[in-house]
């Protein structure tokens, strides 16, 4: 599940904390933001018949900082920090289309 979308910290960081630890019990691999940008970067690995498969996700708003939670940034060097990382640990990997919300 992609967590790289504006509403990642509305609960602040104990929120996030809480989500993702719901989300591990229940089994659901989530990436797309992290407590620092390693965090944000990491891919979601799955076994596919024998392959590892990465998925990364990216947005355009809160943008994580080395030691400042928040979002897989579209626009800064996160991108390829989580491709080099993808790259390191799985056979193939993707990513998910940038989430967006506008208001009109």
């Amino acid at each position: 599940m992609s967590l790289a979308n504006n509403h990642a910290f509305d609960c602040g960081i104990r929120g996030f904390e809480q989500t993702k630890t719901a989300l591990a019990e229940a089994d659901v691999l989530c990436f797309g933001a992290g407590l620092n940008r390693s965090g944000a970067a990491a891919p979601a690995v799955l076994d596919v018949d024998g392959f590892k498969v990465g998925i990364i996700g990216f947005s355009f708003t809160l943008p994580v900082a080395q030691d400042v939670p928040g979002v897989a940034y579209l626009y800064d060097d996160t991108l390829d920090m989580a491709v080099d990382k993808a790259r390191d640990e799985v056979d193939l990997f993707g990513g998910n289309a940038p989430f967006w919300s506008r208001i009109i």
